[in-house]
């Protein structure tokens, strides 16, 4: 088993991210995020990074977004975020790019939600993101580093 950072996941071709998430028969796409926001301490290395460091996960999550194979996040977005950090404003740039991400893979919406949530725990909310974009991209679970598997729906007998 190797020890891949949680940047080393390598985003499949453009073709084939469609396929990279790939439903359950009979199921469409999730509607939510597949992470609770508290679960936030796995990986460890990206909880490091998104606490002393998140506008390298914020550029990491924008160059994921983008198709980029390798996302260092060291970019424009990483130094956008950087500045707004410093001026205190950067939850929201975080809000907007959780509305759109939402937005562009049909999950369910809640402008006040998504607000309270990047001013509240931005850490939390960027590791959240990213092992979002994660699984959607690659198909892979960050957290365990093999293919991700969604948990089972709900049954009633």
């Amino acid at each position: 088993m190797s020890s891949q950072a949680p940047s080393d996941y390598a985003v499949k071709p453009e073709h084939q991210q469609a396929h990279a998430y790939p439903p359950q028969a009979g199921h469409s796409l999730p509607a939510k995020f597949q992470f609770g926001l508290f679960d936030c301490f796995s990986p460890i290395g990206t909880c490091c990074l998104a606490t002393w460091c998140p506008c390298v996960v914020y550029g990491r999550i924008k160059e994921r977004e983008e198709g980029v194979r390798d996302p260092s996040g060291m970019n424009g977005q990483c130094a956008l975020h950087g500045v707004l950090l410093c001026c205190g404003v950067s939850w929201i740039l975080q809000f907007v790019n959780r509305m759109s991400m939402r937005e562009k893979h049909g999950m369910e919406s809640n402008g006040f939600g998504d607000c309270c949530t990047a001013f509240c725990c931005p850490c939390c909310e960027l590791i959240q993101e990213d092992k979002e974009m994660v699984v959607r991209h690659t198909g892979m679970d960050p957290k365990t580093k093999q293919a991700y598997v969604p948990p089972p729906s709900m049954s009633y007998p």
